[in-house]
């Protein structure tokens, strides 16, 4: 007899949250060479930090977009992008990531002067059969996450 999940805590209410500025401090393009000699270039950019107004300071919230571009040798006909809801209908193929390269974007919260970094993972790539975006290049499908992390004060590592 299975039982039933419980159910998610409530979330906490806008108001009870701290927005925070950032800066940029160090930003570079992710780099994924893959085994059908396509180059894709990938940025997670952050779009908002915050941290709850009670409870652990160092405590943040990273809401971030990442976004894509691909560099095809063999290219096709200029398309349009199939829409989101539309993906897992198509037909996928695998593609081997040869070699990467995913530095960590910095950022510091002048408020607090903490720094964090934040890393964009690729850990699968799939070409969409048949699809070309609207520069005539594959289109693929990667799946990913992001890493938040923060630097420690006084840390060597950091250039400013």
């Amino acid at each position: 007899m299975a039982t039933p999940a419980s159910p998610a805590p409530p979330l906490a209410p806008p108001e009870d949250f701290e927005v925070l500025e950032f800066e940029v401090l160090e930003e570079d393009w992710n780099k994924y060479e893959l085994e059908d000699y396509t180059l894709i270039k990938a940025r997670l950019i952050p779009t908002r930090i915050e941290r709850p107004k009670r409870g652990p300071a160092a405590q943040v919230s990273i809401s971030a977009t990442p976004i894509f571009s691909v560099f095809a040798q063999k290219r096709g006909p200029r398309g349009e992008t199939p829409p989101q809801e539309t993906w897992q209908t198509l037909e996928k193929i695998p593609v081997k990531i040869i070699t990467s390269s995913e530095p960590w974007n910095k950022y510091r919260i002048p408020k607090t002067g903490d720094v964090i970094q934040v890393k964009l993972i690729v850990s699968e790539v799939f070409r969409v059969k048949d699809k070309f975006d609207n520069f005539g290049e594959p289109f693929y499908i990667l799946t990913h996450s992001q890493v938040v992390s923060p630097v420690t004060k006084g840390s060597t590592t950091l250039k400013f």
